[in-house]
């Protein structure tokens, strides 16, 4: 009976162990495409065009008679317009749900490699290390969680 749990939780820890990989080699990609806009990114002006809704977050809230409810709702994020050097739109999606309050026609900087438009980000220190660093915390935890679950099951086995 032990056997089989140790098993379990030794197949569990790959699996975990192979998400943190996934995690991490995305983390090192947004890490690099950073490293390759701050270089050689091009800048220009974008605008807020719109905002789209996207992922759930929850609001806990209390009634009057001192209940709980958890409210689930999808954040909105900005979507900016911008038009490239050679004078070709694209847009490209806030990673941040703070975006949620800028108002349409708000100007934002918008950086981006002319060989790679799907590069584009909005051109805010904060906002464009959000998704590399987040990728990279999440992707680490993955990792060293699993191989603890793995070590432990193992000294039990």
């Amino acid at each position: 009976m032990n056997g089989s749990k140790t098993e379990v939780s030794v197949l569990l820890g790959i699996f975990l162990l192979l998400i943190g990989i996934a995690v991490l080699v995305f983390g090192v990609r947004e890490v690099r495409v950073e490293r390759w806009l701050r270089l050689k990114g091009v800048r220009v002006q974008g605008s807020v065009v719109r905002h789209v809704r996207g992922g759930t977050s929850s609001d806990r809230t209390l009634d009057l008679d001192g209940d709980t409810h958890v409210a689930r709702r999808r954040p909105r994020f900005a979507m900016i317009g911008y038009v490239d050097a050679d004078g070709n739109p694209g847009e490209v999606k806030a990673t941040s749900s703070s975006t949620e309050g800028w108002p349409i026609g708000q100007e934002v900087p918008v950086v981006y490699l002319p060989a790679r438009p799907s590069t584009a980000r909005i051109d805010l220190g904060s906002e464009r290390r959000a998704r590399a660093r987040t990728c990279l915390v999440v992707g680490i935890g993955f990792i060293v969680g699993p191989i603890w679950i793995i070590v432990s099951s193992a000294g039990r086995g």
